[in-house]
């Protein structure tokens, strides 16, 4: 079993730094393979940990509710697929 601690962006509207993130994930799993464990924990939110700033409906400064649908959610969905179904980082067992 390995744990390990990445960096974790707090804006879930920038595409690019969910796929940074999900690339930074893909290695950890892989280094963590490679030294031999079947198992990897991450920290909840491993991919991004929204910002209730950055995810505030309201004025700039101003918590309001969330607006989850500024989330990029098919670049965040896609992250999280090819890190669970990728035969180059994850071994069956």
């Amino acid at each position: 079993m390995a744990v390990a601690q990445s960096t974790v962006p707090e804006d879930p509207t920038d595409s690019e730094n969910l796929r940074a993130s999900g690339d930074e994930i893909r290695w950890l799993m892989r280094e963590a393979s490679a030294a031999g464990a079947r198992l990897v924990q991450f920290p909840e939110g491993a991919i991004t940990y929204p910002s209730r700033h950055v995810m505030s409906s309201g004025p700039p400064g101003i918590l309001t509710a969330a607006d989850w649908n500024r989330v990029d959610w098919n670049v965040m969905r896609a992250q999280v697929a090819s890190s669970m179904f990728s035969d180059s980082v994850c071994r069956r067992v």
